[in-house]
């Protein structure tokens, strides 16, 4: 019982993360076979990324930083949406374009959505750090990303990233029986 209980309550809280992220669902995500990423700059420097991460959460727009590799170099691209539809990528560009971000860009994949598994978000970076070690302590690696929420920043303990939803829950619920609470995914 405990554990259908448990599983109930990750499954709704997947849904009410989705939700207060800001998450804009595809149509019909089973017929969707890729989307539309929009991003508002790609900089080799984090600072930089965290820079405009911030300036987009001041007019707020809730956006992610997405780390790439491009021939050996580290890109930092700030992400404010995926879409299922050309047409509404171009309409978020020219969206970014009236705010004053002139850089924004869109990129194509085929590929289906990557739900991120985070073992807790904090508004202090000291207890982001904090969550980390204790995680590392337990044989799990772990990076700090930054996130706003509507308009608020926040500090979240990435640990994977998944293509296959049942996998994300399937991870949630192994943290939770290593007694690391907290932890939530993100569809991306």
């Amino acid at each position: 019982m405990e554990v259908k209980l448990n599983r109930m309550v990750a499954f709704l809280s997947f849904f009410v993360l989705l939700f207060i992220s800001g998450f804009q669902p595809v149509a019909n995500a089973k017929e969707s076979k890729s989307l539309y990423y929009v991003y508002v700059g790609s900089f080799k420097s984090k600072e930089n990324a965290l820079n405009r991460q911030e300036a987009l959460a001041k007019k707020n727009v809730n956006s992610f930083i997405k780390t790439v590799k491009i021939k050996g170099v580290t890109w930092y691209r700030v992400q404010v949406g995926a879409f299922q539809y050309h047409a509404n990528a171009k309409a978020m560009v020219s969206r970014m374009k009236k705010a004053g971000f002139h850089d924004g860009f869109i990129m194509h994949q085929k590929i289906g959505k990557i739900y991120s598994v985070y073992a807790g978000s904090y508004i202090y970076k000291s207890y982001a750090i904090r969550q980390q070690k204790k995680l590392a302590a337990k044989g799990y690696l772990s990076s700090i990303e930054i996130a706003f929420v509507k308009g608020k920043k926040w500090y979240r303990v990435h640990l994977k990233d998944y293509t296959d939803p049942k996998a994300a829950v399937s991870f949630v619920n192994k943290l939770k029986r290593a007694k690391i609470n907290g932890s939530f995914i993100v569809a991306k």
